[in-house]
């Protein structure tokens, strides 16, 4: 075909940009899209379904405020749910109460953390036990501190010993206990930072201490009288106690991620640097309701190096409805996962778990590819929108010929094609994924022939119109229904530069 070139749309390893225009932004980054996850080769997968973890409703449906799988010891470990004002144990696949005498306000969110295999924590609210948990088959009982908190907000276990911070003796104090015993707690051994404390999390061989404001590092100095220096930082620290994390970044090294009011945070402990620039504008963060951020959570999925912030979307949205995940090894933001609703998470058995306002905890990582939840009325929805970006130039006047969809071939799937360009009438085809081949499992021998999971198949579409601008949407929104996306390549034959011309314009 004369004068024919190819403008490529992926692999997809810029993620997703929602801070600049759709012709700014390169043809191996993403306009805009939901539930689409982007794989280490670039491809855009529809993200698997969520399900129950255990089919049942707990505490008649109350908000479930703290999740996780807590190791005893080596040879003992048990899956746990806090929901309303009950703590539960999964015990062989039966969640079963644990509450014992503590007490837990509905809706107040626990931070729970492993103290050398004890679970132990508190909510930061008054009445309220603050709790351990020692033995699989065990009741939830209360940690001794001494008497010199009665509640506290955040928590860690660093350098053999508890913290905890946001105290109702102060809200900018972090106390400690003695090294070894979690249930010694000196009458001098805290830190006043003169900030309200909003979170604690090790870094390294430290432990950063978070305000609003300011991050303040408890360095071990080797004295037994004065075991730490505090060093302020130049750094400000997250809105969201329970969104910071830790993980190693590609080229950085160890470093912590949160939540700010004005996004996500990287902080190395010297300084920090937002991460999430692709997020700016009135395309993302400016529909986070930042009054509802100290509600934030996230989660670290190693597997798959991905951190998973789960936030507030709308104007008025209180509750966590959006999943934002930073892929820390590809330094990338996917599109975000929608049409589920949490209210904190943890990994268990090594995939992302999260508990909902009504009850339920669920596997984000599901084995059906379809429906969220076990329901069959919710089919996940996935799709992607390229950027518009020009082959050549703005000035380079194009005519637009066909478009090849290379995908994953797996199994007989469908995906929907959309292309829009500002002179012709938009136009959508319908493709079916198998290419015409069968999925390795669903084949017959002797009359199929047989596809894979690495097989790549092409359809073609054809385009109409002129200009140098076309943008392309894939979807897949049908139940029990997968998709990978490699890469779109649009053909087009080449005019030449030209002038636009408008009524009224000499």
């Amino acid at each position: 075909m004369n004068n024919a070139y190819p403008h490529v749309y992926g692999p997809f390893i810029g993620g997703v940009d929602y801070s600049r225009p759709s012709d700014d932004i390169s043809p191996d980054t993403l306009y805009d899209g939901q539930n689409i996850r982007i794989n280490p080769d670039g491809s855009a997968e529809k993200r698997p379904n969520t399900e129950p973890f255990i089919d049942a409703q707990l505490n008649s449906g109350a908000v479930v405020t703290s999740i996780g799988q807590h190791q005893f010891s080596a040879s003992s470990e048990r899956e746990y749910a806090m929901v309303g004002d009950k703590f539960y144990e999964n015990v062989s696949g039966t969640w079963t109460d644990r509450s014992g005498s503590a007490t837990m306000t509905a809706g107040q969110y626990y931070e729970l953390v492993d103290a050398n295999g004890t679970l132990i924590g508190h909510n930061g609210n008054s009445g309220d036990t603050i709790v351990k948990w020692t033995t699989a088959g065990g009741n939830l009982a209360t940690l001794d501190v001494d008497s010199r908190f009665t509640t506290a907000k955040h928590w860690e276990f660093f350098d053999n010993r508890a913290f905890a911070g946001n105290l109702n003796v102060s809200a900018g104090r972090v106390w400690r206990s003695d090294a070894g015993d979690i249930e010694t707690w000196d009458a001098t051994a805290f830190y006043n930072i003169g900030e309200t404390v909003t979170g604690l999390k090790r870094l390294g061989d430290s432990l950063a201490i978070h305000t609003k404001d300011s991050i303040n590092m408890l360095v071990p100095t080797g004295n037994a009288t004065v075991p730490y220096r505090r060093l302020p930082k130049r750094a400000q620290g997250t809105v969201a106690g329970r969104s910071i994390q830790t993980v190693t970044i590609t080229g950085v090294g160890e470093v912590q991620v949160y939540v700010r009011n004005n996004g996500i945070f990287a902080f190395d402990g010297e300084s920090s640097t937002k991460i999430s620039q692709a997020l700016d504008g009135d395309r993302y963060w400016n529909n986070v309701n930042t009054s509802a951020l100290s509600n934030a959570f996230s989660l670290v999925y190693e597997a798959r190096d991905e951190v998973w912030f789960f936030l507030p979307y709308g104007a008025s949205q209180t509750t966590m409805n959006h999943i934002m995940i930073f892929n820390y090894r590809q330094k990338i933001w996917y599109p975000p996962f929608k049409g589920v609703t949490r209210a904190c998470g943890a990994i268990i058995n090594e995939k992302p778990h999260a508990g909902s306002y009504d009850g339920y905890v669920h596997t984000h990582a599901g084995t059906n590819v379809d429906d969220d939840d076990g329901s069959v009325t919710t089919a996940v929805d996935a799709w992607g929108m390229t950027s518009s970006r020009a082959p050549d130039h703005e000035a380079s006047q194009v005519r637009w010929l066909f478009s090849k969809i290379s995908y994953e071939v797996a199994g007989n799937y469908e995906m929907q094609i959309t292309f829009s360009n500002p002179t012709s009438v938009s136009g959508t085809k319908t493709i079916t994924i198998s290419g015409g081949l069968d999925a390795i499992g669903s084949f017959q021998i002797g009359t199929s022939v047989i596809g894979g999971n690495d097989l790549v198949a092409n359809d073609d579409i054809p385009l109409t119109g002129y200009g140098p601008h076309i943008q392309i949407k894939f979807r897949n929104a049908n139940s029990n229904e997968k998709m990978v996306l490699r890469k779109i390549t649009s053909i087009f034959r080449s005019i030449g530069v030209t002038r636009t011309r408008r009524a009224g314009v000499v």
